[in-house]
């Protein structure tokens, strides 16, 4: 479902357009720029949540990475260990290759469970949009 449809039907829900936030975030902790966010909105916030899956070079100083396939992710947890990120909310590992060392963060059925479950908490809506 595109943002403009998103808008759309919040604007007829709501009467009002909520400014859209994605629900992640590759530095700090989300939900503390979840929170902050939402006080920046004035309580006024909808969450777009789309699993993550993002590979980051080491170091990654401007916190950018790259999308990767599903099927990237279901190799790389077949042939990896994993750990769950409390902070960023997510999964991650990492991925060597060659003389360089990669940090993979993705979701899971658990992660988006628990990005759900801090977007309620905090009290404004939220919805599920595929991997993009």
């Amino acid at each position: 479902m595109s943002e403009l449809l998103i808008n759309q039907v919040l604007r007829e829900a709501s009467g009002a357009s909520l400014p859209i936030i994605d629900a992640a975030v590759s530095g700090g902790s989300l939900p503390d720029y979840l929170r902050d966010a939402l006080h920046r909105a004035n309580g006024q916030l909808c969450a777009r949540i789309s699993p993550v899956r993002l590979l980051f070079p080491l170091p990654a100083p401007s916190g950018d990475g790259f999308a990767v396939s599903a099927e990237f992710t279901e190799k790389f947890r077949a042939a990896h260990p994993s750990f769950y990120a409390e902070a960023f909310v997510c999964n991650y590992g990492f991925y060597p290759v060659k003389d360089r060392i990669f940090l993979f963060l993705f979701d899971d059925a658990r992660s988006l469970r628990e990005k759900v479950a801090l977007v309620q908490s905090l009290g404004f809506p939220a919805w599920i949009a595929p991997a993009q």
